[in-house]
């Protein structure tokens, strides 16, 4: 049985930091119109 890993730098913060980078980069492209919203949800 394969088991989640959800600690990958054994450290809370980095861990959650990496996890929050994507969101961060999608949201912000939103945000500047460099991408639209119909375009980003459906990747």
């Amino acid at each position: 049985m394969w088991n989640q890993v959800y600690n990958p730098f054994d450290n809370a913060v980095l861990s959650t930091l990496a996890a929050a980078i994507p969101v961060v980069v999608l949201l912000g492209m939103i945000a500047s119109n460099k991408v639209k919203v119909h375009i980003a949800a459906s990747r």
